[in-house]
């Protein structure tokens, strides 16, 4: 085999799991995909499915918890399970996307904190980007923090909150125009893991 088509081979351990993958979407998630299109309800069990098959776990490293097997690994599981239902898909990619900010730059505190336990499933995380007037420009957002002694104020308005009402935490944008070390007028901004309430406001 060429060095160049070597390249492009998907790994043997990839298929053997892509295999595994597609059986229990075809036999767990598909009989379910049109109930929940139907009902518009977030799938509980099929999240739990996907936890159970260590299928969350595939956008974190092995050192939190994860697989640890890749992008790619992640995108045929999402190819997979998208085949048999869209929706069951979107719960691993926003798993993906919630968690990127902290897997991407956040400290090794708030890793440690975040990713193991969305790893196992246990935590889903909400993504919280786009706004009334900004849409989902980053550069257009108007939600502002603020440092307040060792915390952060967050103050604005968020909407189309992916994982809005399920999320164990949410990945909050946020402008901090002056904060954070950057000269008075630059438009920067910030990332915030904001855990959210429970029933009595902890």
């Amino acid at each position: 085999m060429s060095a160049l088509a070597e390249l492009y081979t998907i790994p043997q351990e990839h298929l053997d799991f892509r295999d595994t993958i597609r059986q229990i979407a075809q036999e767990r998630v598909a009989p379910r995909a049109a109930e929940i299109d139907d009902k518009a309800e977030y799938p509980q069990d099929l999240r739990q499915l996907l936890s159970e098959q260590d299928i969350l776990g595939l956008p974190f490293e092995i050192e939190y918890g994860g697989t640890g097997t890749g992008t790619l690994m992640l995108n045929i599981a999402v190819e997979e399970i998208s085949k048999a239902c869209a929706s069951t898909a979107l719960i691993l990619m926003v798993h993906e996307l919630g968690t990127l900010p902290i897997r991407l730059s956040g400290s090794e505190e708030l890793k440690a904190r975040f990713l193991p336990r969305c790893a196992t499933g246990e935590w889903s995380p909400a993504f919280a980007l786009s706004e009334p007037e900004a849409g989902s420009d980053p550069g257009g957002m108007i939600t502002r923090a603020v440092k307040d002694g060792d915390e952060w104020v967050i103050g604005g308005t968020k909407n189309w909150i992916t994982n809005l009402g399920i999320a164990d935490f949410y990945v909050v944008f946020a402008v901090t125009d002056g904060e954070a070390g950057h000269p008075p007028g630059s438009r920067s901004s910030m990332t915030f893991a904001c855990p959210r309430r429970t029933s009595s406001g902890r």
